[in-house]
């Protein structure tokens, strides 16, 4: 239907022979037994790249998985540290508390002490001397309390 001047014909027939000795070469046993050798050797790389991808892709799992495990072991002991932190410090204040508390009632009860040697009723009025060693006593023992339980 279309008519071809003679460059188009020529392009054309140079075409046509490339094209049947490339029929031709798989028909000849050794041509074919190469070709099919690269084929096969093309599926053996493609099968062995799958391969390679699919064993990346299952150790990147496991990595995510060890990751995730490992974020929530170092979550865990964090949480367990924060709370034995509040612990003793708890124990900590409970322990300075009940230090200042045994220090005022000693003192209290020196002072008491101190008033019924003087044939006087509890919380009377010392005298200056005696008052101010009490005082000095009872800051003394406040003061232990704070150094052997510092905050």
């Amino acid at each position: 239907k279309q008519r071809m001047n003679d460059a188009d014909l020529s392009r054309e027939l140079v075409r046509m022979e490339k094209k049947m000795e490339e029929m031709n070469q798989w028909r000849d046993p050794a041509t074919r037994k190469a070709k099919d050798r690269i084929v096969e050797e093309e599926w053996e790389r493609e099968r062995r790249r799958n391969e390679f991808y699919g064993r990346v892709e299952e150790a990147n799992k496991d990595l995510k998985a060890q990751k995730e495990r490992e974020e929530r072991r170092i979550r865990e002991e964090g949480e367990q540290y924060r709370a034995q932190m509040r612990e003793h410090a708890e124990a900590k204040r409970k322990a300075l508390s009940d230090c200042l508390q045994n220090a005022q009632h000693h003192y209290t009860n020196s002072w008491n002490d101190s008033c019924k040697s003087l044939s006087q009723d509890t919380q009377c009025k010392l005298p200056y001397s005696t008052a101010q060693i009490l005082e000095q006593r009872h800051i003394q023992s406040r003061n232990e309390c704070f150094r052997l339980y510092p905050q």
